[in-house]
């Protein structure tokens, strides 16, 4: 870091890995290798070409036809500078020159009506490279050609999916497709080297030679040929950068905005902390001067930096003797400040010091006491940045709102004296605040996911915004296809972890997994590891198609609402045709085309794992065990065989901790009762649209006798002029709806939030966003313990109204404390039994439970279709 560089962050130079230092700009990252790599330790390769002057891109399919010139561009035949078009009163253009103001009439060319029209040279030596280079591109575009016909037919979407068995069929077409001959990738000679550029070229002035000279005029090409005519402006080869570890795509330089959103570009500051020099006056020498460093996170996630400086001997080095200081930067979208109880040091004393001077937002300053031991502004700072990506808890631990539940789930089974460890993917970056933290005597192997294209971190803040907005049939597709490909690249990244991990892993020896029914990638991740055995576990009540399928169990749509429905068990005629299409739909929880099973089938069947011919589809029909997540008694009335179960409430907490201080002053304050007002742990309440937030703080303010306790991610200045309003960024909403003062909860449809409300006995005002709440809230209404509000058509006084009905009314209490009794009336007191029982018969060698026998029947077999043909076609044939 040098000291006399102006204020820029190009003034610090950061170690690749490769043990050169280069400037912030140039450093790329590899999300697969987890190293920062310089453009001379990355691998360049030809993606497409552009026009220099116009950004054009053009393809390698169109780089023969247009014989890598732009057709839009012409150059000057004098000073080769870009010629710009000049047009008429007659609707006609001529190209002039602005450097020696050349133009095409100078020759004799009449103006054009059309630019494109006028003839240019053609440069022989010119065009011989680019027939060359046309030939070997024309070779690789075959190779590319019969690739992609191949990809297409192994991952052409076939939406009826193993539900009308037709992925036979599919997998016969595919062993009939193969290459007919091996491919031979040509090979490209290297050139020869290129000349060095003669420093004159830099150094003397150019100003005078505009014009251009009689020998400049005799040496032009063509110039005894005829008359000056624009000469064609030719594309530019656009590089692609790749990491040479594992050939991880880096770089794709992209110039034209129309292609802006194919876009690649893992650059460094994506990852890493910024670091800008902020000079303070002048430097003296054997003088302790200040030096103001600016340290900024870009990075869509909490950071914690930790600063080092260094010493060393070297004169060409400065001396500073500052502590190493650590602090914690919030993302670079966060609307809000870092919670209080996260703390802004590890230790939380100042010391006089210490260089931190501010910190706000994903801004920090420093200024560091540093010595130059020479004159000149050649000095250097030595320093060492550490830094890691942390999810923010109040606990100060990372999670997420679906690892709670697997560390509830490990809990439990720890506490039934089963070893316990957990496979778990990091991603999205959803913030959660929860006490709880990994349990004890569990083992836990983090595995960051990261996605090449970083615009499907932006897709998932669009998700979090849809949440809040109208979900229309192409938004459910859009939703769909997003998370499809993020569940690929996820499935994938989990499967590569290394072999000395999977070698640790297997053995183990572990007797059976459990893993999540939203794709097949569990069954990958088992079968990777020598488990065998395998149990599906579901978030909530609802049990989606495929694994039910699987498993024997098939749907009856006129009475089975789809998950994502908005129906109960009893249906009109419209929406029973309204629910047999979203069973038809093939999509699953969140959206999930169930074309991602297929697709992941076919990942997995490429990797060198794949040794036999059971594919993932066949191991899913020897899962012998579906765990529900929640009580049978508040779900829809249904037939489940013994291999489909409720398993009840996991992790609970025998012992009640106090509530802070804060909440307990809050308590004390309420009249009748207080109100709870959270939205769960996945909706960004920062993207709440202002009419919502207003009908709620104008609603609220309707009711001062109770005090409403909001969970609310940012400020909203509305809500001071109301005192019963108290915005809080975390709620220990289990303690409070334990609380006899707890009146009504306010929430959005959420099992976690249905399953405590039914348990405690409090009516609750639900207001669905997406996926499965709105089929919550008709269970909820099902009871007589809840009013739903409609998120698009929300007012004051539709708010207020739905309070003063379930404040006042007391059968919305009475039902609920109904509720409350008949889910704690059960036969056994031990609330693990079924648990206990059913991972018995999983591990078990005979499943005789399961439905062996309606496994093998297709879709047409299951409904007696076939035998409702040969009847009809039988009355068709005697009526006539």
């Amino acid at each position: 870091m040098e000291k006399g560089f102006p204020s820029h962050y190009d003034a610090v130079l950061y170690e690749c890995s490769c043990g050169s230092y280069e400037k912030y700009s140039k450093l790329l990252f590899c999300c697969e290798c987890r190293k920062f790599a310089c453009e001379g330790c990355c691998k360049e390769s030809l993606d497409t070409t552009f026009c220099p002057f116009c950004f054009e891109c053009s393809t390698l399919g169109e780089f023969n036809s247009k014989k890598n010139r732009c057709f839009n561009c012409r150059l000057c035949p004098l000073c080769f500078s870009y010629l710009v078009i000049k047009s008429t009163n007659e609707d006609k253009s001529y190209f002039k020159c602005n450097s020696c103001f050349w133009t095409s009439r100078e020759s004799g060319l009449s103006d054009r009506t059309n630019h494109r029209s006028y003839p240019d040279f053609d440069n022989k030596e010119m065009e011989d490279e680019v027939a060359s280079l046309s030939e070997y591109l024309k070779k690789l575009a075959n190779i590319v050609k019969k690739s992609e016909k191949i990809r297409s037919i192994k991952k052409k979407e076939n939406f009826s999916n193993n539900k009308y068995q037709l992925q036979r069929s599919y997998e016969q077409k595919l062993k009939k497709t193969k290459f007919e001959d091996e491919i031979q990738v040509p090979t490209v000679v290297s050139v020869s080297d290129i000349p060095e550029i003669d420093e004159s070229y830099i150094m003397e002035d150019v100003q005078g030679k505009l014009l251009p000279t009689l020998d400049q005029k005799i040496e032009q090409y063509g110039l005894g040929l005829g008359k000056l005519q624009p000469i064609p402006a030719y594309n530019v080869c656009k590089k692609t950068y790749r990491c040479l570890t594992g050939d991880h795509l880096l770089c794709r330089l992209e110039y034209s905005l129309s292609t802006v959103k194919f876009k690649i570009f893992s650059t460094a500051w994506t990852f890493l902390p910024q670091i800008k020099v902020v000079p303070k006056g002048f430097n003296h020498t054997n003088e302790w001067n200040n030096l103001m460093l600016v340290v900024k996170n870009s990075s869509a996630s909490v950071v914690r930096v930790k600063l080092l400086p260094l010493r060393n001997d070297d004169s060409c080095y400065v001396e500073c003797f500052d502590p190493d200081v650590e602090f914690t930067l919030t993302a670079k979208d966060d609307a809000f400040e870092i919670d209080e109880s996260f703390s802004l040091f590890f230790n939380e004393q100042r010391q006089e010091d210490n260089p931190l001077t501010f910190r706000k937002g994903c801004r920090a300053g420093l200024n560091f006491k540093v010595k130059p031991k020479v004159d000149g502004d050649s000095s250097f700072f030595n320093m060492k940045v550490k830094f890691s990506p942390i999810h923010k808890n109040d606990d100060g631990r990372d999670s997420i709102c679906h690892i709670l539940f697997n560390y509830r789930l490990a809990e439990t089974l720890k506490s039934l004296d089963h070893d316990v460890f957990l496979w778990t993917q990091m991603e999205m970056n959803m913030v959660v605040k929860n006490v709880l933290g990994k349990p004890e005597g569990v083992n836990e192997i983090k595995i960051p996911i990261t996605f090449k294209d970083k615009l499907k971190i932006e897709g998932l803040k669009v998700f979090q915004s849809m949440m809040f907005n109208k979900d229309d049939a192409y938004d459910l597709w859009w939703t769909g296809q997003e998370f499809k490909e993020m569940r690929l690249e996820s499935c994938e990244q989990m499967l590569n972890i290394g072999n000395e991990t999977l070698l640790k892993l297997k053995n183990e020896n572990f007797d059976i997994a459990i893993g999540h029914f939203h794709d097949l990638c569990p069954l990958a991740l088992a079968k990777t590891v020598n488990v065998k055995k395998l149990i599906w576990v579901t978030h909530g009540t609802s049990v989606y198609d495929f694994a039910a399928i699987q498993m024997g169990l098939r749907t009856f749509p006129a009475s089975i609402s789809h998950p994502l429905s908005s129906y109960s068990d009893e249906m009109s005629f419209y929406e029973r045709i309204i629910n047999l299409f979203w069973h038809l739909s093939t999509l699953d929880f969140v959206n999930l085309p169930q074309n991602l099973l297929y697709e992941e089938n076919f990942m997995y069947k490429k990797r060198k794992e794949y040794k036999d011919n059971e594919d993932l589809w066949d191991l899913s029909k020897n899962v012998p065990i579906l765990f529900i997540n929640g009580e049978r008694f508040l779900d829809f009335p249904r037939p489940f065989p013994l291999g489909i179960t409720f398993m009840g409430e996991v992790g609970k907490k025998s012992s009640s901790k106090n509530l802070p201080e804060e909440i307990e002053a809050i308590i004390k304050k309420a009249n009748k009762g207080i109100i709870l007002f959270s939205l769960g742990t996945v909706s960004n309440t920062t993207n709440m649209p202002k009419q919502m937030i207003h009908s709620f703080v104008e609603g609220f303010g309707q009711f001062p006798e109770y005090q409403i306790l909001w969970r609310m991610e940012m400020n909203i200045p509305e809500a001071s002029k109301y005192e019963n309003i108290n915005l809080l960024k975390w709620l220990p909403q289990k303690a409070l709806m334990k609380h006899p003062k707890t009146k009504l909860l306010i929430a959005h449809g959420g099992y976690n939030s249905f399953l405590e409300a039914s348990q405690t006995g409090v009516p609750v005002i639900l207001m669905p966003l997406f996926a499965d709440q709105f089929i919550n809230a008709k269970r909820a209404q099902r009871f007589g313990i809840a009013e739903v509000l409609d998120k698009l058509s929300l007012t004051p006084e539709k708010v207020s109204y739905a309070m003063n009905k379930v404040l006042k009314d007391p059968i919305y209490s009475i039902n609920a404390k109904k509720l409350s009794l008949m889910l704690n009336d059960k036969p056994s007191n031990d609330s693990y039994a079924i648990l206990r029982h059913r991972i018995k018969l999983a591990v078990s060698n005979r499943p005789l439970f399961m439905l062996q026998s309606s496994q093998k029947l297709n879709f047409i077999q299951f409904y007696n279709l076939d035998q409702i043909l040969i009847l009809v076609g039988t009355f068709i044939i005697l009526s006539l």
